[in-house]
């Protein structure tokens, strides 16, 4: 399904079509249901709305720019830009070079509703080794636990899958 409208200026013909056409798709995957959550803006999902609602939502907050994987609409998991190289800031700062397998890294990244992010992005083009996690709360740590282990080989020798 084409969501390029997404990106286009909120209240225009191209955007209200799109509009429509999220709105039929939604409804479509749960008939007996009058309210979905509502991705504008404002509600980000976190509000069920009927069908006219989310449309006047949309039209005047806009759709969520970053919601273009529908999760929450009955459309499956997709991701929208593979990276060919992540970063591993668990990896003496070295890049790995992942075309094959899961994007585990951005599923980590989706899942905590953080933007994936560079290491150069992420430490402003500061080393990696000035980073501290010792303030970090448990959930934070949690996080970058798992992006480590999503980085290491599930048993030595074995490429195809992670820790």
């Amino acid at each position: 399904m084409d969501k390029s409208w997404i990106d286009l200026e909120s209240k225009t013909p191209a955007y209200l079509r799109g509009i429509d056409a999220f709105l039929d798709f939604a409804f479509k995957n749960r008939p007996n249901d009058t309210t979905i959550s509502c991705p504008c803006e404002k509600c980000d999902n976190r509000y069920f709305k009927s069908r006219m609602d989310i449309r006047d939502h949309c039209f005047f907050n806009g759709f969520s720019k970053n919601y273009k994987n529908w999760t929450y609409h009955g459309e499956s998991y997709v991701p929208i830009q593979r990276p060919t190289v992540e970063a591993s800031r668990f990896q003496n700062n070295e890049l790995r070079v992942d075309n094959e397998g899961d994007n585990i890294v951005g599923l980590l990244y989706e899942a905590m509703g953080m933007q994936h992010m560079s290491d150069n992005e992420m430490n402003d083009g500061e080393s990696s080794e000035n980073n501290d996690l010792s303030g970090a709360n448990k959930e934070t740590l949690q996080f970058y636990q798992m992006l480590e282990d999503a980085s290491l080989e599930l048993h030595p020798g074995c490429a195809e899958f992670t820790k």
